[in-house]
């Protein structure tokens, strides 16, 4: 279930209330996990872009006890001002040690807190949170928790009486109203742009990353296809050939519905201009690698691609967070791996090769770079410097 409040969460302050109020509410249904577990039952409680989410897993004709029992008292949970402290102390350690992960782990998440509405750095959640008191949270839950709009899906072995019991407890124990769920946007991005991280570390990382056009199952098909033709070059590349990082990796990996290829290195050698220039010369260079490619080489990378995404579900666990996965994108056919895989199949070499064509273009006209400069001197050169995330979002 998506308990959606009216605007989401598209306020870093929003967002972090929102995740105080998720542990409380956790805290308060401590006595339920055990029972639940024996009884063949789970749950868990996040936050998202559109308010909270529920899940709910096991014995179908249990999951409707569990529902009410988890829901009880879920928009007037009595709130400790003692716990409030203990769940905001405990949010502000765990965001404070982000700037202590790896490079490269800091530079790729940066992508998404960048171009993503809904999502911050973890020092703005952590400086938004600061302060906040539990009468902070009482007005934010009068204010935001007063309606809520529910999407849900069920499936499995529960059948449509379940279905209708579970929609009933959820109109019995929220104030249900009716507004569109608020859905988390990407941005364009339509310039070169750099964003330099301050990590207090020797190694340099680089995410370089070349948005798509669109979010058409057509285009998400090429560029998936694209990093399966070329991802193991790139890392025999710059890892094995030129030895400039021992993190290297090619990534397609979707922002929302929005696919793309990220570029991801981490070097204790090189620097993150050095970085981007060999990813550029890579990338050039496999336009004509490409070309080259013997036909049956690439019908085989091409089978790898549809193979992997027409897999079958290996778990039930699986399968529902690939329903939930695009359901949350508006798809209800539940179907977007399938699509791609369809379109992938129709590609031939030319397209591939115009795509690559494209890509190169983009690194210097549309392209977003992160990075860290290690203990090297020489940055990029390209790009319009980002200097304030959440400036750059508001504009």
């Amino acid at each position: 279930l998506t308990l959606g409040l009216q605007g989401g969460l598209a306020q870093s302050e929003d967002y972090v209330l929102a995740q105080v109020y998720q542990r409380l509410l956790a805290d308060a249904r401590t006595e339920l996990t055990y029972p639940a577990y024996l009884a063949g039952l789970t749950y868990g409680l996040s936050v998202s872009a559109s308010g909270f989410e529920l899940r709910l897993a096991g014995y179908d004709d249990k999951q409707p006890q569990l529902l009410a029992e988890v829901l009880e008292n879920f928009t007037a949970l009595p709130l400790n001002a003692d716990k409030f402290a203990l769940y905001r102390a405990e949010l502000m350690r765990e965001w404070g040690n982000f700037d202590r992960e790896r490079p490269y782990t800091q530079t790729v998440a940066s992508i998404g807190h960048l171009l993503i509405d809904g999502r911050w750095p973890p020092a703005e959640l952590a400086a938004a949170l600061e302060g906040k008191s539990v009468a902070d949270l009482e007005q934010w839950r009068k204010r935001r928790l007063a309606g809520i709009t529910v999407n849900g899906l069920v499936h499995g072995n529960a059948n449509a009486n379940t279905a209708e019991i579970m929609a009933e407890l959820v109109a019995k124990h929220l104030p249900l109203a009716d507004f569109p769920l608020h859905k988390a946007a990407i941005r364009n991005v339509v310039e070169p742009l750099q964003l330099e991280l301050p990590i207090d570390h020797q190694d340099a990382s680089l995410a370089l990353y070349i948005q798509d056009p669109d979010s058409s199952y057509a285009t998400r098909a090429r560029s998936a296809l694209a990093v399966q033709l070329v991802r193991q070059a790139y890392f025999t590349a710059l890892r094995t050939e030129q030895q400039l990082g021992y993190v290297v990796a090619l990534s397609s990996r979707s922002l929302l519905d929005r696919g793309g290829l990220t570029f991801i290195v981490q070097s204790p050698v090189a620097g993150p201009a050095q970085l981007q220039q060999a990813t550029r010369r890579f990338l050039v260079a496999q336009i004509d690698a490409v070309q080259a490619m013997d036909n049956a080489q690439f019908e085989q990378s091409k089978a790898g691609l549809i193979a992997r995404l027409t897999e079958r579900d290996k778990n039930l666990g699986q399968r529902s967070a690939r329903y939930w996965a695009d359901l949350q994108l508006g798809i209800t056919q539940f179907d977007s791996a399938q699509q791609i895989a369809q379109h992938a199949a129709e590609i031939g070499k030319p397209e591939i090769v115009a795509f690559l064509r494209s890509a190169v273009d983009k690194l210097d006209s549309q392209s977003l770079v992160i990075f860290n400069r290690g203990k090297f001197a020489a940055l990029p050169e390209q790009g319009k410097t980002i200097s304030d995330i959440a400036k750059f979002k508001r504009g």
